[in-house]
């Protein structure tokens, strides 16, 4: 018998994010009730998310690959997440309060990248969408905690 709870497990195979954060923020842009245990983890009726999601297709709160937008000019102050491309892949993620002084380094780096976009963030989520979109994407240069990455970029 089905547990009267979504599952950690389940909940990341429903939302397609992996953080809590990520989480939570799917539920309230489908609304669906729910509660935050103290640690961070979610609490979600199974009841309540399928009487929310009856005759509905979910939506994402998260950008696609495919919808995030490719930009050749930035405005001159941009707080945001943004990403690194390669051959059509995401291979950097990264946060900054001024994108375009920090993708000026990027390009002064020995990161390979052929292409750049962004979304647009406050401060007080940039942090917690930055760690989603490294995990959606587990981009190459994002190697921090990651040792046996680590070995794979420097032999590269």
């Amino acid at each position: 018998m089905d547990s009267m709870f979504l599952t950690d497990e389940e909940l990341t195979e429903l939302t397609g994010c992996r953080t809590h954060w990520a989480q939570a923020r799917w539920m309230i842009t489908n609304d669906i009730p729910h509660k935050l245990r103290p640690h961070g983890s979610l609490v979600v009726l199974r009841s309540a998310y399928q009487a929310a999601m009856a005759n509905k297709v979910p939506l994402s709160p998260f950008p696609d690959i495919v919808e995030i937008m490719r930009m050749e000019r930035f405005p001159r102050s941009l707080c945001g997440v943004y990403f690194l491309w390669r051959m059509g892949k995401v291979v950097y993620v990264g946060m900054s309060r001024n994108v375009l002084a920090r993708i000026a380094q990027h390009l002064r780096s020995d990161k390979e990248f052929d292409g750049i976009s962004l979304i647009e963030s406050s401060l007080d989520t940039l942090k917690d969408l930055e760690a989603e979109m490294i995990a959606r994407f587990d981009p190459i240069y994002n190697v921090t905690g990651k040792p046996e990455r680590m070995f794979e970029v420097c032999n590269e």
